[in-house]
Formats: structure tokens, sequence, C-alpha cells
């Protein structure tokens, strides 16, 4: 050191300060709405691109495979994302309430469905997100945790919105087999091993044939 350096007393500064400290430890979660809205048996692609471009021009569009992503820009914070798959779901995600999504479905899902469910049918399901800095990717009590490094990364909320939606679909089907047992449980049954008692017909193929045409009971005997 040249003679007339000035020499720095760190030991009159306390503890050295950490350079390299984790900041992301303060930063804090950042959580929001997930919702899957089955609502139809599947919804035109080619519909669904224009409808977007005129009720939300400012939107920017990403079209993969049985799915269409929609980004659309938020007035504050982070951007909303829909996906749009062409077997009849719907996924909003980061929509600050309700009414957004039921707008984005009114404007456009609901102008591009194809054999619409009934309203019975029609089923909607709701998870959370949660963007963490500490925490690790999880799922759970209905919460969805992912790095906040994957927070503008739309090909990973499409990979989760993917499971969820065939997930809804599948309560739709689900629910169409529970009532068609309902609705057939007073049918009698037939045990293994058993055979139904069928009747030996008197008439010829051709006879029988032609009496299902013509809307006749063909006669039988045992």
């Amino acid at each position: 050191m040249a003679e007339g350096d000035a020499v720095l007393d760190m030991s009159s500064m306390g503890q050295p300060a950490h350079l390299f400290e984790d900041l992301a430890q303060q930063v804090p979660d950042l959580r929001g709405r997930i919702t899957i809205y089955c609502i139809a048996e599947s919804l035109s692609g080619e519909a669904l691109e224009g409808l977007v471009a005129q009720c939300y021009p400012q939107a920017s569009t990403t079209k993969y495979s049985e799915v269409l992503h929609v980004a659309l820009p938020a007035p504050v914070g982070e951007p909303c994302d829909a996906f749009f798959f062409e077997y009849g779901v719907v996924c909003c995600w980061g929509f600050r309430t309700a009414k957004e999504e039921q707008e984005l479905l009114q404007q456009v899902a609901k102008k591009a469905q194809q054999r619409p469910l009934p309203p019975r049918e029609v089923e909607v399901d709701r998870f959370e997100y949660n963007y963490s800095s500490v925490a690790p990717p999880s799922m759970q009590n209905d919460t969805i945790t992912i790095s906040r490094h994957h927070s503008h990364d739309h090909q990973t909320k499409l990979a989760i919105c993917h499971a969820l939606a065939q997930s809804t679909k599948l309560c739709v089907y689900e629910e169409r087999v529970v009532e068609l047992v309902l609705d057939t449980k007073h049918l009698p049954q037939v045990r293994r091993g058993e055979m139904c008692w069928l009747p030996s017909l008197s008439c010829t193929a051709a006879d029988f044939e032609a009496c299902v045409k013509r809307g006749v009971a063909c006669g039988g005997s045992q």
C-alpha cells in the first residue's frame, strides 16, 4: 500500500453486510384463482380465434394441439391466462373475480361451443395457485404451489390446466354413468351362469326381418 492511502477500519462498522443474502425469502407469496369450466362437448378452434380477436384485441394467443392459449393484459399485477380446450373445457388462471370469468365465457366460449351441455351437467372446479420463492412445487387442499420463476411461463400453467381440464371432463362422464345406472336399476339382472329365456321363432329369418320392417310382432312358440 502506498504511503498516504486511507485505511478503512472495519472494526468500527460492526458485522459485515451479507452481500449475497437470499433476497427471495423476503418476497411474499402471490396467490390467485384457477377456475375450470366444462360447458360443452367441444369448442370450435376457428371460432375461438375470431372471437378473441374481436372481443379482446390486446390479447396475445398461442395455438397448440387441442388448446388455444390466450394471455389477457391486466391493469395491474399479473396477466390473466385462459386456456380453451377443444373438448369443451375452459381454464381461467389469474382472473380477479368470477365476473371477469363469466364475461369471457359469454363473449367467447359460449359463442364457440358445439353441443352445449345442459345446465345440470355443467361442471365447475375451483382451485388456488400460489407462486412461492421458497416452498417446493406441490398440490394440497386444492392449492397448487409453483415457483415464482414460472409465474410468467404459460406452458407450465398449460401442463397443470391440461390435467385439471381432463379431470373436470371426466366428472361429467362419471355423472352420466351414475345416472344411467340409476335409470336402469329396475331392470332384472341375470346372475352369472344363467341364460335368459329366449323363445324359438316359428318363422324364418326372412319372415322375421319382414315383420320387423313392418313393425308387426312375429309369433313364436316354445
